[in-house]
């Protein structure tokens, strides 16, 4: 990783008590870029690609993995512009 002043990616993690992980990492160029994470004590890699002016969360955990996709009735059409917020 660069540094935060030369435009390279940054994260931050936080542990649960259960030791379960999550990381938050953050693009702030306009180029998508491949990283690396790794876990002391542990031999395994993952390898993340931060999408341009992007954030990813990764989490870590020893439990079963969430594989669950929201169901067609949560997709709907964002309209984030200010008039339509009051």
């Amino acid at each position: 990783m660069k540094d935060d002043f030369t435009g390279g990616a940054s994260s931050v993690a936080f542990m649960e008590p259960d030791g379960s992980l999550a990381v938050q990492l953050y693009n702030p160029t306009d180029q998508k870029i491949k990283v690396s994470l790794s876990l002391k004590d542990f031999n395994r890699w993952q390898n993340v690609l931060l999408p341009a002016y992007g954030t990813v969360t990764v989490h870590k955990s020893n439990q079963k993995m969430n594989e669950s996709e929201p169901t067609a009735n949560d997709s709907f059409k964002l309209n984030p512009l200010p008039v339509h917020l009051v």
